[in-house]
């Protein structure tokens, strides 16, 4: 994980925006001042300002004489920024699996309840204000939920006494906070998305076991995403997010009918870990 962690971070470095300054010799002569977006074996595409407009257009290949990158000092593109600041809301959700390491005391039924209780689903909102194309800034919630449960389950205790009982977890974490975002367009329709978050990660689990209880706890939560989005529009596109959320609970709070109310300090190996994974799909909206 620390290995996926890293290069994550490094994939949510920030893009500095920048403007290709090319040239383009066409089969007939014609010199173009252009920025290059993409090179297949058969098309050039690439844009350029025309009559005060940036213009994207593509050549064949065929059709050019020859290409020479970076020729230019100066394009009319590094002075023209067509670019208005944008607010953008997002909405995505999926799947989500945690992180954390079931130990090897948990044997049998146990462990596979406990392995059960590692896959979830979860919602990511949020809203992003982006002052340049390439950087914006905002906020964003995400709730995701995990649950369990077993009946007629047999346990032992330690002063003799046995029975059975049910056992249920319906877990429910809540992380929010700001957020900074980097895009990198690869044309001018679809783009790669990168987001950096430190917030607040809170936890509330409502069990049973011999009694209804509820353990509620909150944490310092680091996320880092990234995703590939497509414009349809100017306004509504699709996205495909994958997300990293990490966080480690060391104090909770015990709620229960014969226990009343208990705060309770964790030890090490009593820590809840509440990093997780999150595999996502969703819609934005640009205005």
């Amino acid at each position: 994980m620390r290995v996926l962690l890293g290069v994550l971070i490094v994939i949510s470095g920030f893009f500095t925006p920048s403007f290709a300054q090319d040239l383009i010799v066409t089969d007939t002569g014609d010199s173009l001042n252009c920025q290059i977006t993409k090179m297949t074996d058969d098309m050039v595409y690439f844009r350029f300002v025309q009559n005060e407009k940036v213009t994207t257009t593509l050549l064949k290949s065929d059709r050019i004489q020859s290409i020479r990158r970076g020729y230019f000092s100066s394009t009319p593109l590094a002075s023209y920024n067509p670019y208005k600041p944008q607010i953008q809301l997002r909405i995505v959700g999926g799947s989500s699996r945690r992180l954390v390491k079931i130990g090897n005391e948990a044997t049998g039924v146990y462990r596979d309840y406990q392995q059960g209780l590692k896959s979830g689903y979860q919602l990511d909102l949020n809203g992003m204000y982006y002052p340049r194309e390439t950087l914006g800034f905002g906020i964003k919630y995400i709730s995701a939920w995990f649950s369990n449960s077993m009946n007629d389950v047999y346990f032992a205790f330690p002063d003799g006494s046995s029975g059975y009982f049910a056992v249920s977890d319906n877990i429910a974490m809540r992380y929010l906070g700001p957020a900074v975002v980097s895009r990198l367009y690869l044309n001018d329709a679809l783009y790669f998305r990168s987001e950096i978050s430190l917030g607040y990660l809170g936890y509330k689990d409502k069990g049973e076991f011999i009694e209804r209880l509820s353990i509620t706890g909150s944490t310092m939560g680091f996320y880092v995403g990234a995703s590939l989005d497509y414009s349809f529009t100017d306004q509504v596109g699709i996205t495909g997010q994958i997300s990293l959320l990490r966080g480690l609970l060391t104090k909770i709070q015990v709620n229960s009918s014969s226990l009343g109310s208990q705060v309770i300090e964790l030890e090490e190996e009593e820590q809840e870990n509440l990093s997780r994974l999150d595999f996502s799909i969703g819609l934005f909206l640009t205005l």
